[in-house]
């Protein structure tokens, strides 16, 4: 439903701005799940991450502005609100009582949005795409990625659904409130499965909640946690070495996808 409701909006965008009637019935729009719907770890208290892709003549003000109000005029969404400076730039809502956090991507070398999925993950759509939008994407593409780099994929789901819990329960999970999100959560237990290896992931996944803590009770923070290294990295990547900002951060917790980026940068030391 939200997908088509992208699609009308994206249209309307188009003949906004004066666009003739067949280049607006091909620009197309697309709405994708990820975070914990596309590695299948949902539980009554997960929310939707939906990411919005947009052809380059729809303006961020323009989802801000006129897709929020399309939406406020929806039945079914409830608890409408935006935050448009946040580090990545979300509307949140309730749709038919599902919590659900809607991002942006704008891809400025294209004013046709295929329906393939798959074509979001290519190098080449970041071309010329500013940082808001290339975070909001790399929240997709670094879930996508995330289960081709773990042994087993039984065993990471499994192991994210307890720590997870555990983290719920313990009033320890929230990006937005200065602990670890739900992509942290799911990078810190990859690097877990990696660490066990083929043989470690054979096992019950008992032995791998234990040695998850076990390993961040020791791990020696700052020091960054990759499940992925990438040498050539373009410049908005994490790196303190040429970013002092970057220096600052806590608890580095870094992204697989290109730029990476530090998924916890909201946790401070104190």
């Amino acid at each position: 439903e939200l997908d088509m409701l992208v699609k009308q909006w994206v249209r309307s965008e188009g003949l906004r701005q004066a666009m003739n009637w067949n280049q607006v019935e091909q620009v197309g729009g697309k709405v994708v799940c990820y975070g914990s719907f596309k590695l299948l770890v949902v539980d009554k208290e997960s929310d939707l991450d939906l990411l919005c892709v947009v052809p380059k003549h729809v303006t961020r003000e323009a989802f801000f502005k006129t897709l929020f109000e399309l939406l406020a005029k929806k039945d079914e969404v409830s608890e409408l609100r935006q935050l448009p400076w946040a580090f990545v730039p979300v509307i949140k809502m309730k749709y038919r009582g599902i919590e659900v956090d809607l991002t942006m991507a704008r891809l400025m070398g294209s004013e046709i949005i295929p329906e393939d999925e798959e074509i979001f993950r290519t190098p080449m759509l970041t071309k010329d795409m500013d940082q808001k939008c290339l975070r909001s994407l790399n929240g997709y593409r670094a879930t996508c990625e995330i289960l081709q780099l773990v042994p087993s994929v039984e065993k990471f789901r499994l192991t994210l659904r307890v720590i997870k819990l555990w983290a719920r329960r313990n009033g320890l999970y929230g990006n937005m409130l200065g602990f670890l999100g739900g992509a942290s959560w799911a990078i810190l237990v990859a690097k877990v499965c990696q660490l066990a290896g083929i043989e470690g992931n054979l096992g019950s996944c008992v032995n791998l909640v234990h040695r998850f803590f076990y390993t961040f009770a020791n791990w020696n923070w700052p020091e960054p946690v990759y499940i992925k290294k990438v040498d050539a990295q373009p410049y908005p990547a994490w790196n303190p070495a040429m970013n002092h900002y970057d220096r600052e951060h806590a608890m580095p917790i870094i992204t697989s996808s290109v730029p990476q980026m530090n998924s916890a940068v909201n946790v401070t030391k104190t």
